[in-house]
């Protein structure tokens, strides 16, 4: 079995994409299995007369960021039980590399820079090329493709996996117009349905092994990983600064996409609020380095009086430190960001803040439903109205303007307090079924 020959043919193949700007994936393909077949990529090693030392080798690829993988995690536990001595590789985007690295079901993880630059192929594929050497070396006989853009499906393929499973919807990065299906389903031997009505990006995930290893999921609920001594320093911080013991509320500002960002004088506006209403509330601000700006904001709005019940740890957390801090706080607050889910996978109840507007009705690809807050104490706070732009709009995110705060701003805080009272009443009854308000 020779891997650089392998790697010879991805170059070729590299130049003439380049020099075309063109990709076909089924002449990919067809090209690619003649050669997977003479190097011994499609021969089953699992085979214990042949091989009788190998392992089952199980690849679970994800290109996304934090939120997505924590969501991942039951899909990562689930594999292990139903592989229990298989040599399972997490191949995930190097933003999300620390918190996988105390995950305990897996033998071992490989980073890669998943958003290098989805929208140059050139780059994307020359990156593949670099990591493909170590992921052929492993000869995997079973690949779980649980990415977000279509492009990295092509990865998948180039890490010589036998088998390779997707689910259907991937984003479509490229600058040349290649439909979803035509990239995606040469490149792979399954391919999950999509599905007609909305589905929790855990459920659908899910749905993978209940579709195709026709395994019931035994335990859906997330996880999140973190050491001893990542919850014993935040202990020990919280006691220092006379946090510990009381009701500490976290709130993430910011996020991924600009149409889902409350503004900072809003959020302060709340937490006006919320200080008013019980004395015993203190409030650390989390995020990461982009987002220090809106913390300042924030401060600055919140004013003197509130200063000895609020603490900046924006950029001043690892992500397991701040993965073991929000397993000991009370209530989650912000828009729709990895902090989000990560509360959630500590079992933390959460307020989200949502620009989907409450006119244009809920559909099978509506953002806010397939990734809200799972299965903990939650209210979604959102527009009751769409802006003039964005009335009839289809968009999954119900907003239209992408690239700047646009309908998200028409909440008033004072909404945000009713969801916030609303969120007290469902955790004390431990209602965790999703609820919004606008």
């Amino acid at each position: 079995m020779s891997v650089e020959n392998v790697i010879n043919v991805y170059r070729k193949i590299f130049e003439e994409v380049v020099s075309k700007n063109m990709f076909d994936s089924l002449k990919f393909r067809n090209t690619l299995e003649p050669i997977f077949e003479r190097e011994g990529f499609r021969q089953n090693m699992f085979d214990p007369e042949k091989f009788p030392n190998t392992q089952f080798r199980i690849m679970i690829l994800q290109d996304a960021s934090i939120g997505d993988f924590v969501l991942l995690s039951p899909c990562i536990r689930e594999l292990r039980r139903i592989y229990p001595a298989a040599r399972i590789s997490l191949v995930i985007n190097s933003r999300v590399y620390e918190l996988a690295k105390t995950c305990p079901y897996v033998d071992e993880i490989i980073p890669f820079d998943a958003f290098a630059d989805m929208r140059n192929f050139k780059k994307t594929f020359e990156h593949y090329i670099d990591i493909s050497k170590t992921l052929l070396e492993r000869h995997f006989d079973l690949a779980f493709l649980f990415n977000h853009f279509m492009t990295t499906t092509l990865l998948g393929y180039m890490s010589g996996a036998s088998d390779r499973i997707i689910t259907q919807g991937q984003v479509n990065p490229l600058n040349f117009k290649i439909p979803i299906e035509n990239f995606v389903l040469p490149l792979v031997n399954a391919a999950l349905p999509r599905m007609s009505r909305t589905n929790h990006y855990v459920d659908k995930n899910l749905k993978m092994l209940d579709h195709f290893l026709h395994s019931p999921v035994i335990n859906r609920e997330l996880e999140i990983w973190y050491s001893p001594q990542d919850l014993s320093y935040v202990r020990n911080i919280l006691r220092k600064k006379g946090f510990l013991g009381k009701k500490i509320h976290t709130l993430t500002l910011g996020g991924t996409r600009p149409d889902s960002w409350y503004s900072p004088e809003q959020y302060s506006d709340v937490f006006k609020m919320i200080f008013a209403k019980d004395p015993d509330v203190r409030l650390i601000l989390l995020g990461w380095y982009k987002e220090k700006f809106f913390a300042d904001v924030f401060l600055k709005h919140l004013g003197a009086e509130f200063a000895d019940r609020v603490w900046n740890l924006v950029a001043k957390l690892e992500l397991r430190q701040t993965a073991a801090l929000l397993s000991l706080v009370t209530i989650h607050i912000g828009n729709d960001t990895g902090t989000m889910h990560m509360a959630a996978a500590d079992k933390i109840p959460c307020l989200e803040v949502s620009p989907y507007p409450a006119d244009q009705g809920l559909r099978a690809n509506t953002v806010f439903l397939q990734f809200a807050p799972y299965h903990v104490p939650a209210v979604v706070v959102h527009p009751a109205k769409s802006l003039p732009e964005c009335v009839g709009s289809q968009e999954s995110h119900g907003c239209r303007s992408l690239d700047k705060p646009h309908c998200i701003k028409t909440i008033p805080p004072e909404k945000v307090f009713e969801g916030y009272n609303l969120l007290l009443d469902k955790i004390s009854r431990n209602d965790r079924r999703l609820s919004l308000v606008h």
